[in-house]
């Protein structure tokens, strides 16, 4: 009868037997039937065709322009909340005078007095509608 501190290293011995042969498998004899196989493909002409417009291709994106991106103002839509409810733009009174809030931009403040951002420009000498600061008076109508 085989002692049982035999019989462990028996099973020891048979594992790490079978993971040097999973490892010679994995490292030696994969590799070389993947280069083998995966060689024998890239003689094809149609591989070598594809190969050749895919370089072509890569190299005029290469050659192509980076866009510049140009900043744009997007305009901040407000739904009501439940309960909530907007009441109609403001009527322009001549002569009024709107000081800037956190968070105004020219399009939100000429939404809500009924006037164009151009008008509220041009009233206001801004050149730049995204460069306003909190603080400023603006006049919304003469």
């Amino acid at each position: 009868m085989v002692a049982q501190p035999a019989k462990m290293i028996g099973y020891f011995v048979g594992a790490l037997l079978a993971l040097v042969i999973a490892l010679f498998l994995i490292v030696i004899i994969v590799p070389a039937w993947a280069n083998q196989f995966l060689g024998l493909a890239t003689r094809s002409s149609d591989v070598q065709s594809f190969q050749q417009k895919i370089e072509t291709i890569f190299q005029q994106g290469l050659n192509t322009p980076t866009p510049t991106m140009i900043p744009t103002v997007q305009p901040v839509v407000q739904t009501p909340v439940s309960g909530q409810s907007f009441s109609a733009p403001a009527t322009p009174v001549p002569g009024q005078v709107y000081i800037v809030q956190r968070g105004d931009t020219l399009y939100s403040i000429a939404k809500k007095f009924g006037v164009t951002v151009q008008s509220l420009q041009t009233l206001n000498n801004i050149s730049d509608p995204t460069k306003i600061s909190v603080g400023t008076r603006l006049i919304i109508s003469r």
